[in-house]
């Protein structure tokens, strides 16, 4: 049991390493509109221009009935290469150009939380 204690903070740590230097420190993104109704996702970007990275931190609400969020990212360079990184596994490359054009956020539980690390290279 302690075991299982030890990796879940190890895992909630390394997302607050990989999430807090951006909150607040570059540009805030709303990707959905305001809303408070069970029914509903909420989703936001985090984006450092200087850094050339950001992260999407997405909602999936208790009545939610799809398990999957369309969002338009914005302020990536459009011709540059970029790392999608799910922070519960996975990832893949796309052009900002690709990904400013739509990127779908999933989720199979819910409640649950979906963060995704965008990362251009300098």
């Amino acid at each position: 049991m302690i075991a299982a204690d030890v990796k879940t903070w190890e895992k909630a740590y390394d997302e607050v390493r990989i999430v807090g230097p951006h909150l607040l420190m570059g540009d805030y993104h709303p990707l959905t509109a305001y809303s408070l109704k069970e029914e509903d996702w909420i989703a936001w970007q985090f984006h450092r221009a200087d850094l050339q990275e950001g992260v999407i931190q997405a909602f999936r609400r208790p009545a939610a009935a799809t398990g999957t969020l369309a969002v338009k990212p914005r302020g990536l360079e459009p011709g540059l290469r970029s790392e999608i990184v799910n922070l519960d596994g996975g990832s893949e490359v796309r052009t900002g150009a690709e990904i400013m054009c739509g990127l779908e956020v999933t989720s199979q539980e819910k409640p649950e939380a979906a963060i995704l690390a965008l990362r251009q290279p300098k």
